[in-house]
């Protein structure tokens, strides 16, 4: 459900309920560890954010000690669902305020000021973090990785509903694929004009941190259809047939390289 302040604005509700995503362990990623960090503080992030996010599908990361990319989105993430500030600056996170996130393991539905609301049921596309969360009776329940678009291509920042979805591969009209496969969006959710879904890409994978798509936000085919399922979708309907979903809202906020 998400509720506006403006009276004239409709009220909004889903269900959407989420499964965790069993994911492998990272491989670390060369990188300096944050300037005003020890080794030591941020393996304890690392091991903080494995037993916060890993639950709700997020993938574990290596206790290696280093602020490498995947450990910069997970402590983005974290300190989104805390404090509700998302920043990807590393300075941010020294070892006193790591040791602040790991005492805080409350998971916030973030207000979203530029919308004046929470989303009680449906998706929040954090393009700071580069990760979608999933939320259900106004909690949070999932948090995947995503890729949202790149420069001169970027996701735009809206709260809307999906209004159409396919089941399975679908080839792009704008960019379709050229290898021979049978699409690039699996189990597309748009929610934007221009054909822009939220959808399941074979360039995703849990390592991807940055923006990389032509506007629309990339996940794991697995992903895809865990949320395709939650929107209930018909599994059982054609390739790239166009499917009734619940028209849940979708919100995308932030800017990457805050």
């Amino acid at each position: 459900m998400i509720t506006h302040n403006n009276s004239g604005n409709r009220l909004l509700a889903g269900t959407l309920l989420i499964t965790t995503l069993g994911a492998g362990v990272l491989a670390p990623s060369p990188a300096e560890a944050a300037p005003s960090a020890t080794g030591e503080a941020v393996r304890a992030l690392q091991d903080d954010t494995n037993r916060d996010l890993g639950p709700l599908g997020m993938p574990r990361l290596a206790l290696d000690g280093k602020f490498g990319a995947q450990t910069l989105r997970a402590a983005c993430a974290e300190n989104w669902l805390t404090t509700g500030v998302a920043t990807r600056n590393p300075g941010t996170y020294s070892s006193n305020k790591i040791n602040e996130l790991n005492g805080k393991d409350t998971m916030l539905n973030p207000y979203m000021s530029e919308f004046r609301t929470r989303i009680a049921n449906g998706f929040i596309v954090n393009k700071t973090c580069q990760v979608l969360a999933v939320t259900n009776n106004n909690k949070v329940t999932g948090l995947y990785p995503v890729s949202t678009g790149t420069s001169g291509h970027e996701t735009p920042n809206v709260l809307n509903n999906i209004f159409m979805a396919r089941r399975g591969w679908h080839n792009s009209s704008e960019h379709p694929a050229k290898d021979g496969t049978n699409g690039n969006m699996d189990n597309p959710l748009y929610f934007y004009a221009g054909g822009i879904a939220i959808h399941g890409s074979r360039a995703m994978s849990t390592s991807s941190t940055t923006p990389r798509s032509f506007g629309c936000v990339r996940v794991t085919p697995e992903v895809s259809e865990k949320l395709f399922r939650k929107v209930r979708g018909d599994i059982n309907a054609r390739q790239d047939a166009i499917v009734r979903v619940d028209p849940l809202p979708v919100a995308v906020i932030g800017k990457f390289g805050n």
